[in-house]
């Protein structure tokens, strides 16, 4: 090692000394931490909150300047029938298929007036 002093080769003698002194302070610790716990059953919880932490993800966040999905516009027919709730003498109505292709189409009510809603299935 060319060029260090006395001096300079003493601090490196020491700190070498210190990190062996806390290697083995480490390991004879860790040996007794090890014969107490030895046989017992350690559990640990991770959750999806801790391991987005430690990859450095951020947030999963809804931008208000993002694209909005406009709900279906459901084009509606008016019949005469009475609502059962106001007596209003017209509802309209529409119809989906919610159930098997081989099965009836869901008729869905709605009154203009009180706005109360009602299904049938045809």
């Amino acid at each position: 090692m060319g060029g260090f002093s006395t001096y300079q080769y003493e601090i490196l003698i020491l700190k070498l000394f210190l990190v062996m002194k806390s290697y083995l302070l480490l390991m004879v610790n860790a040996n007794d931490i090890l014969g107490k716990i030895e046989g017992k059953e350690i559990r640990y919880t991770i959750t999806a909150e801790d391991i987005r932490r430690e990859l450095k993800i951020e947030p999963f966040v809804i931008l208000e300047s993002a694209p909005q999905i406009e709900e279906e516009k459901v084009q509606r027919a008016v019949v005469n029938e009475t609502c059962p709730k106001c007596n209003n003498s017209q509802l309209e109505y529409y119809t989906k298929q919610l159930r098997s292709a081989d099965e009836g189409q869901t008729v869905f009510y709605e009154c203009p007036k009180c706005w109360y809603k009602y299904s049938l299935n045809t």
